[in-house]
């Protein structure tokens, strides 16, 4: 049980030990330990890196001038400057994204994996615990059909016996997704 462990490691740690929590395991503490924490939380974004960022771990590219460029003029003689080495690297920024646990990964397979990771993780944790999706798995056939019908018609009735659900549910996923 993830909340007995995190109340007697507390109570162990006399209030001393920080974590770092997802935000739908937050969610849960909150909603099932009353009162645990909440005094004590502090909320702050973990995001992607930047292309500058990116650039600067991926690249010998000197991206403590493109941290400061502001105006056009120095942004267009950066780019031409650097371009050659920093055409693979925006090609790769916009495909990946600036996702750490991607940017040094060199086997694409891989990269695959970890990026579908990521979207099951946002779908499955996150997504279901806000939006309340009883059935994930649904959820996310509903997601790739809607993707592969994209511009067709919509026959609710049997989208629902396609992915086995109840006509409400199916109505309600709609509604998140819209």
């Amino acid at each position: 049980d993830p909340i007995h462990f995190l109340k007697q490691l507390d109570e162990m740690t006399g209030n001393e030990c920080q974590l770092i929590l997802s935000a739908s395991t937050t969610f849960h503490i909150m909603k099932t330990a009353e009162g645990f924490g909440s005094d004590r939380r502090k909320k702050f974004f973990l995001r992607h890196l930047s292309f500058a960022e990116y650039l600067s771990a991926k690249s010998g590219v000197p991206t403590e001038h493109a941290l400061r460029l502001e105006e056009t003029g120095a942004v267009r003689e950066f780019w031409q400057t650097h371009r050659a080495e920093i055409d693979p690297h925006l090609n790769d920024f916009l495909c990946w994204g600036g996702y750490p646990e991607i940017i040094n990964e060199t086997d694409v397979e891989q990269k695959y994996y970890k990026i579908g990771e990521i979207i099951h993780r946002y779908i499955e944790k996150d997504i279901s615990s806000y939006l309340r999706v009883e059935h994930v798995e649904a959820y996310i056939r509903l997601m790739a059909n809607l993707a592969t019908e994209a511009g067709n018609l919509l026959n609710n009735q049997e989208m629902s016996k396609r992915l086995n659900l109840h006509k409400k549910t199916l109505a309600k996923y709609l509604d998140i997704i819209s």
